[in-house]
């Protein structure tokens, strides 16, 4: 179930997971069940229901306590919290990401502690505080360096490289997203597209549009045909900045109509989508087209 959905097989991963749930209550294998609640839970908000994603991961977290499994118990728990990064008060994802770090912690679990504190460099990102995100990403990486984990130290390169940007770090942004998308190449993962879209926006805002444009369309078609709606929208709404920079008003229509459907799916409502929907309309703005700002 894990490699599907790591190889961006979503709905074999569905389906894989639902199956092994199944067994898993039919044989009274707890530890089953509670592992794969957590794959449920991403599945359903995959699906456009947060609510029950959340549901499903709570349940796996109670249900690894009563298992004294403090691992799974913390696994869940993050989870919860990776799920409402851009969904909830800072404060309450926050006090899910300590109660996992303290349960890895306990356990001496060098990937989950990395896996938290890149969660937290997250949250941190999310609300202009680089500095507190860069600490945080010294910490992953510190914890993956470890393990040699490289799929880690890859996703903390790239996160670095976004906070670089939106700290205004262009030249230091490029290296690490560069970087980042080679060592993806490497080792695979599913957060290679990520990478991608990172240094696609980058592209845009170094000028250089029909890098960006070519990206971002790739990565918006391989993503739509994975249903990974929310990184789709993010795509989409890269072209709608890189039409709108370029005046040209038939793509920025196209890319729209694209794009609102996924408005409806409650992922899709995340900051990096907000960020692009802004720089497309402070751009249209920069071709005295007001209509079409207020529309992005």
């Amino acid at each position: 179930c894990r490699i599907a959905r790591t190889k961006g097989n979503l709905k074999s991963a569905r389906k894989l997971a639902e199956a092994a749930e199944a067994e898993g209550r039919r044989h009274g294998w707890q530890k089953v069940v509670a592992r794969t609640l957590v794959d449920r839970g991403w599945d359903a908000f995959n699906a456009g229901d947060l609510a029950l994603g959340l549901s499903r991961m709570a349940e796996g977290a109670q249900l690894a306590e009563r298992l004294a499994d403090r691992s799974l118990q913390a696994n869940s728990l993050r989870n919860q919290a990776v799920l409402q990064l851009d969904r909830a008060v800072p404060d309450t994802v926050r006090a899910l990401l300590e109660e996992a770090r303290a349960l890895y912690q306990a356990i001496e679990h060098p990937q989950g502690m990395a896996l938290a504190a890149i969660n937290h460099a997250q949250l941190d990102r999310r609300h202009g505080h680089y500095a507190r995100a860069e600490a945080w990403l010294d910490q992953a990486a510190e914890h993956f360096m470890a393990g040699q984990t490289r799929w880690g130290l890859a996703m903390v390169i790239a996160e670095r490289g976004l906070v670089r940007y939106l700290a205004g770090d262009l030249a230091g942004a490029e290296i690490l997203l560069v970087e980042a998308v080679r060592r993806y190449g490497v080792v695979g993962g599913v957060n290679l597209p990520l990478a991608k879209l990172y240094l696609a926006e980058l592209r845009l805002a170094q000028g250089r549009r029909d890098e960006a444009w070519g990206m971002f369309a790739g990565l918006r078609e391989k993503l739509a045909r994975e249903t990974r709606h929310g990184r789709s929208l993010h795509a989409a709404l890269g072209l709608l900045a890189v039409a709108a920079d370029e005046g040209d008003w038939e793509s920025f229509d196209e890319s729209l109509d694209f794009a609102r459907p996924l408005l409806d799916d409650h992922r899709a409502a995340g900051r990096d989508a907000l960020r692009l929907a802004e720089e497309a309309a402070r751009r249209a703005l920069g071709h005295d087209a007001p209509a079409q700002a207020a529309q992005a």
